[in-house]
C-alpha cells in the first residue's frame, strides 16, 4: 500500500515536470519566433 502511494506520487511529479517542460518549451519557441520576427522588420 505504502509503496503504490509513493508510486502515484513520483508519477505525478513527472507528469509535472513534464507540462513544466512543454510550457518552457513554447516559451521558447514563442521568443524565437518573435526575435527572427523583428529582425526581418528591421531589415
Amino acid at each position: 500500500m505504502c509503496g503504490h502511494s509513493q508510486d502515484t506520487i513520483e508519477r505525478r511529479k513527472a507528469q509535472k515536470i513534464k507540462q513544466v517542460l512543454k510550457s518552457e518549451q513554447q516559451l521558447i519557441h514563442y521568443e524565437l519566433t518573435t526575435v527572427e520576427f523583428f529582425e526581418h522588420q528591421t531589415l
